[in-house]
């Protein structure tokens, strides 16, 4: 898992614990939102995830609610990559060590990781090598 990236970021609040935990606490549950909604052949606003997170509204309880239930709602849409666990769990590491409420900023980056998340998932967070071939 690749987080270095995270210092490209201007904002210091993307530098520091909180940052970075609500980013990969909306990247984590962002994944899961696109992977149900392309289970159920929909938009992703019609996702039951997408429905049960009131974006820019989000608080520190519900947020943690949500990731307690990563794993089962992965084994629920059969959604296999070990990966995402690794970042939820690095991501309520990061928010244990955050103050009580998310506030603006939080809601903010935590959105960003939301509505981004497959191109962060893809690639930042772990990125595809690039092979080339021998010969070109």
């Amino acid at each position: 898992m690749n987080l270095e990236w995270f210092s490209e970021f201007e904002d210091p609040y993307f530098r520091g614990p909180c940052g970075q935990g609500y980013f990969l606490a909306g990247v984590v549950l962002g994944m899961l939102a696109h992977h149900q909604a392309r289970q159920m052949n929909t938009s992703i606003g019609d996702a039951p995830l997408f429905k049960s997170i009131q974006l820019g509204r989000v608080d520190r309880y519900s947020l943690k609610r949500q990731l307690s239930r990563v794993a089962t709602l992965m084994n629920a849409y059969g959604f296999g990559d070990e990966r995402l666990l690794n970042i939820s769990r690095e991501a309520m590491e990061l928010i244990m060590k955050c103050g009580k409420d998310m506030g603006v900023d939080g809601n903010f980056v935590f959105s960003l990781g939301f509505i981004g998340a497959p191109d962060y998932y893809y690639n930042k967070i772990f990125p595809k090598k690039n092979i080339e071939k021998e010969g070109e």
